[in-house]
């Protein structure tokens, strides 16, 4: 009885229906009870699973319609479809060449990797798992604002966002998320402090934070610190391993 009435509540709050009150009362839990966040996830997946199947089922219409249209290029003369083969052949030779040209400069300049190219290759901001997107613009709570800002990749307005969330909001979460915002805007420093604060409670997101401080390292050009992180994973056991440790040969 106790999970149907979760199920209904975090249905409620995925549809946007719930006061701040009652939103608040779905992040605090999200937040602090695992078993709850996990049904929240599978809810969640499950929701936009059933949009997916819907815009599926649209696209195969649409294919089924257009199979039937007659396919404009066929109704042009010989001679201009020749034309634009003769164009595209062109094109793909150039492309070769520039490939190989590419290729060659590479090679003459031996295996070294430019390490000030290795954050771009390997930085991308972690996937927000905690804070929902909720549909309704009435009664948002400034958390749900801040991580909407994160979700649609403005971090201008998720850095002012957090400015203001973490003087009244110091959960670890807040402060991961906040890290990868400030990294995202360039604050580099402050995301040093709040990734090392999270890694120092060797609580959640200890892990994620190793790595992105790794990164954040590289992007500050101190790599010795950045190769003692990569390390340090490189020899665990998390799905971190495997990069870091391609991370690290390419640093060496």
């Amino acid at each position: 009885m106790a999970e149907e009435n979760d199920i209904a509540l975090i249905e409620s709050y995925l549809q946007g229906e719930l006061d701040a009150e009652r939103s608040n009362e779905v992040e605090q839990r999200l937040a602090q009870n695992t078993d709850f966040r996990l049904l929240f996830e599978d809810i969640k997946t499950m929701t936009e699973g059933m949009g997916k199947l819907k815009h599926k089922s649209l696209l195969e219409r649409i294919d089924k319609l257009e199979t039937g249209l007659e396919n404009p290029l066929t109704s042009k003369k010989e001679t201009k479809v020749v034309y634009w083969t003769i164009q595209r052949i062109a094109a793909a030779f150039i492309g070769l060449a520039v490939i190989a040209t590419v290729s060659w400069f590479a090679l003459s300049r031996g295996s070294q990797v430019d390490k000030s190219t290795l954050y771009a290759e390997y930085f991308t901001a972690y996937e927000n798992v905690i804070v929902p997107r909720v549909r309704s613009d009435e009664d948002v709570t400034l958390l749900v604002r801040t991580f909407r800002a994160y979700d649609d990749g403005d971090y201008t307005t998720a850095v002012e966002l957090f400015d203001e969330l973490l003087i009244e909001d110091q959960r670890v979460f807040v402060r991961f998320y906040g890290a990868i915002a400030y990294m995202e805007n360039g604050n580099t420093a402050k995301t040093l402090d709040l990734l090392k604060g999270v890694i120092n409670e060797h609580g959640d997101f200890e892990t994620q934070a190793t790595w992105y401080l790794a990164l954040n390292y590289i992007k500050r050009e101190d790599y010795d610190n950045a190769k003692s992180l990569l390390e340090e994973l490189a020899g665990s056991s998390t799905t971190y391993q495997k990069k870091a440790q391609e991370l690290l040969k390419k640093m060496r």
